[in-house]
């Protein structure tokens, strides 16, 4: 028998569903702006969300994607954007493709930065 001793806390566990890094930058708003043309039955809109540096941020912003086709990334507020990358989609489960956002330097504890994401949506 194992016993573990010591406080954990909610960074700690970490969720073995995503391909993302949300300890590092937990979402605190989101605002979704969307257009639809039924005749094509698609999507086209922006996410805009805003994270706040948790302690061991880095420089790395890890999301997850189902069915998006990402057009372009901006960083609206904070960091300069580095580059950005729609990973493969997951071999395992069904997380969809990870998308990483490469910042230009290490972000500090409790920088926001808000990062808008256009987006297409087609019909699955």
């Amino acid at each position: 028998m194992t016993t573990i001793s010591g406080k954990m806390n909610a960074l700690d566990a970490k969720d073995p569903t995503t391909l993302s890094n949300y300890w590092a930058f937990p979402t605190k708003h989101t605002a979704l702006s969307l257009t639809i043309d039924f005749d094509k039955k698609k999507l086209y809109g922006d996410a805009t969300l805003t994270f706040e540096a948790a302690e061991h941020s880095g420089s790395e912003i890890l999301l997850d994607t189902r069915s998006l086709d990402v057009q372009d990334i901006e960083i609206v507020k904070g960091a300069t954007l580095k580059s950005w990358k729609l990973g493969e989609e997951s071999k395992v489960g069904n997380y969809g493709k990870q998308l990483k956002i490469e910042l230009s330097e290490e972000v500090k504890k409790g920088e926001l930065i808000v990062v808008k994401v256009s987006h297409t949506v087609d019909e699955a």
